[in-house]
């Protein structure tokens, strides 16, 4: 099998991992209380950016993101 594929596993493999983390941590999420916390959604989009920077190598994405508000969401 080509590294490129190998790594391609790896990679993923530990995206899926990290995303059964995250999961996890929202059931946890459903035995507790909520609480109201300001959201820096550029932030978030950052980081969902960062996140499929690995899926979109070879693609010719450009990404439009204006000035977003900051909000409030719910966190543990």
């Amino acid at each position: 099998m080509p590294r490129e594929c190998v790594e391609k596993i790896q990679q993923s493999a530990t995206r899926m991992g990290h995303m059964v983390d995250d999961l996890l941590n929202l059931s946890r999420c459903g035995r507790g209380g909520l609480r109201l916390t300001p959201t820096d959604l550029s932030k978030l989009i950052e980081e969902t950016r960062d996140l499929l920077k690995p899926d979109c190598e070879d693609r010719a994405i450009e990404w439009r993101i204006g000035t977003l508000p900051r909000s409030t969401a719910t966190a543990p």
